[in-house]
């Protein structure tokens, strides 16, 4: 398999060339493994929205060239370029307020660190790292908001963004 994504019947098998990895999206999820080095794979996925628990399992299905897993409340879409795997969370509905949006992310497989990038993945078993940066976040209309990535524990991080109040 060339780099990019292959439908399956259960979501998509993803794999880059360039960065090493192949794994899937499946309905738990993005799951990940280096085919550079022996060792486990990580899976990363969504947790919750600010409070708001999301389930743990959802559909996963692929139209051109993105993934979507989606959950009630949110859809992560995925998409391979010579870059990597890159991860986007789309919620739908505007929590109805302006201030903080966290989205928690809970990491299986390998231990984040803090980056001067984002954060740094460092896979279970064979010790490889994996930088996950160039966060960025906009809102419906395409603008885009200050965001940041946070390592809380060596297997939770959080996306922390500003909203601006909902204008009709």
């Amino acid at each position: 398999m060339r780099s990019g994504l292959i439908p399956v019947a259960e979501g998509a098998r993803v794999r880059t060339l360039f960065q090493k990895l192949s794994g899937s999206i499946t309905r738990d999820g993005l799951w990940l493994k280096s085919t550079e080095a022996e060792g486990g794979q990580l899976h990363l996925v969504a947790s919750a929205i600010g409070e708001t628990k999301l389930p743990s399992c959802g559909t996963a299905a692929i139209s051109g060239n993105i993934v979507s897993f989606r959950r009630p409340g949110l859809t992560e879409e995925y998409s391979v370029s010579v870059d990597g795997v890159r991860q986007n969370f789309v919620i739908p509905d505007h929590p109805g307020h302006a201030g903080k949006l966290i989205v928690a992310l809970e990491l299986s497989g390998a231990k984040a660190e803090t980056a001067t990038y984002g954060a740094r993945l460092t896979l279970d078993g064979s010790g490889r790292l994996l930088a996950y940066s160039r966060l960025r976040v906009t809102d419906a209309t395409g603008r885009e908001l200050s965001a940041r990535m946070e390592i809380l524990s060596a297997n939770r991080l959080a996306v922390r963004s500003m909203l601006s109040v909902l204008m009709d």
